[in-house]
């Protein structure tokens, strides 16, 4: 059995023209970290499909009016059945060590047990891969950004990445500031294929809401021109904060 993939959509270009291309014809992937090919090697799980609809298509963008950590949720496949208790435990022994704890979640993602689970456990203050898996899901099909808010200033990259990117896509502003701050981070994230940077998962989300590509940095960008795209996405977020609005349908912000 070949072990899942925990990867956002990726592209080897040194355009950024071509990767805000790149970007959009993902959009229909998962917003971060999608299991891009959990099965492809697996003779039992060949005909899987791992395209659906999540946050980047707008599906689940609007902001909620409700601040309970615990949101009602919209799934994108029917419910498996799986009880909370099952939910928890499906959490709880989650592990990049494990292919099957890793294929349960990603086959159970949008079961309404699993994702108030993972409401649950971003509450309750998990830590390690729990966090990891929990974040993941709830970025991807939760609602509410209220458990996303917190994990901004956690330790790990992946978790602040994974946490910026839900939040932008929720039409919330609060997530710019530390995906711009990622653009100087060349450490490389874990459930990833092919192997990512944090600063080019911070660039991806970066241009793949805002649609600018102008600010780069290309992929293939050394740390001095990471820098000064760092410093050019900055100063246009102090230009344009007070006057950033979000369209919900089509995923993207625009500034008046």
């Amino acid at each position: 059995m070949s072990t899942p993939r925990f990867g956002m959509p990726h592209c080897f270009t040194t355009s950024v023209r071509q990767q805000m291309l790149c970007a959009r014809r993902c959009s229909t992937l998962l917003v971060i970290f999608v299991l891009a090919s959990a099965c492809s090697n697996s003779p039992s799980r060949a005909t899987q499909t791992t395209v659906v609809q999540t946050v980047a298509t707008g599906t689940n963008t609007a902001p909620a009016t409700n601040s309970s950590a615990v949101a009602t949720t919209s799934t994108v496949a029917a419910d498996s059945g799986m009880t909370p208790q099952d939910a928890t435990a499906t959490l709880s022994s989650f592990s990049f060590a494990n292919d099957e704890s890793q294929y349960a979640v990603h086959d159970h993602r949008s079961d309404t047990a699993l994702v108030q689970a993972a409401g649950a456990a971003l509450t309750a203050g998990v830590s390690g891969p729990e966090l990891w898996a929990a974040t993941w899901i709830w970025v991807n099909e939760g609602v509410d950004p209220a458990p996303l808010l917190p994990l901004l200033t956690n330790a790990d990259p992946n978790i602040r990445i994974m946490a910026a990117t839900g939040l932008i896509a929720r039409g919330r502003t609060e997530g710019f500031a530390p995906l711009i701050d990622e653009l100087a981070d060349a450490s490389t994230l874990v459930g990833q294929e092919p192997p990512t940077t944090a600063w080019a998962a911070a660039a991806t989300s970066l241009v793949r809401f805002t649609g600018i590509a102008d600010n780069g940095p290309p992929f293939d960008a050394d740390a001095s021109r990471r820098a000064a795209a760092q410093q050019r996405w900055r100063d246009w977020l102090t230009a344009n904060q007070a006057s950033l609005t979000f369209d919900a349908e089509k995923g993207l912000w625009h500034t008046a």
